[in-house]
């Protein structure tokens, strides 16, 4: 086997799973190297990626796709169903809605408990937003540079709120 300075890994699919690969060398070396991977289940719904984790029984936002990029609303679900379970959305993932700039409204699901780092950040069109009472955790930066967002609406006093939740 000769030096590669370049690996091309094949797609693997399935449907509601994505494949992710396991870390591999950055350099790699003159011989037989084995990556793993797993398939990760994952729906799309609206234009938002939800991962499932099957094992802690719940889902996360991670990605508001560009399928939906002129919509200025987003509604997540409260739970997702796969393979005839369903799963409450509980967290958005750090980064889920960073650079939304059109994003004007958001409805939130009321079994969430988490919201990510910078997860809405830089969403400048957002006015205000309505936290349900479940959520425990807010974490740093979340709505940085959303200059327009003028009220957050908290329904509960026990909350954890990260250094610089807005700017």
């Amino acid at each position: 086997v000769e030096y590669m300075d370049k690996v091309v890994l094949p797609t693997m699919q399935k449907e509601n799973y994505v494949f992710e690969w396991g870390s591999y060398p950055a350099t790699m070396p003159a011989k037989d190297v084995t990556v793993y991977g797993q398939f990760i289940p994952q729906i799309f719904a609206g234009g938002i990626n939800i991962r499932i984790n099957k094992a802690e029984g719940y889902a996360e936002v991670i990605k508001y796709g560009n399928t939906v990029t002129s919509s200025t609303a987003v509604v997540i679900p409260d739970t997702v169903t796969l393979e005839g379970v369903k799963y409450p959305v509980t967290r958005i993932a750090d980064n889920a809605f960073n650079g939304f700039k059109q994003l004007a409204s958001v409805t939130l699901p009321k079994s969430l408990v988490y919201i990510g780092e910078q997860a809405f950040r830089d969403c400048q069109s957002l006015t205000t937003i309505t936290i349900p009472e479940n959520v425990t955790e807010i974490s740093y930066g979340t709505f940085m540079y959303c200059g327009k967002l003028t009220e957050v609406k908290l329904r509960s006093e026990e909350r954890r709120v990260g250094k610089e939740c807005r700017s």
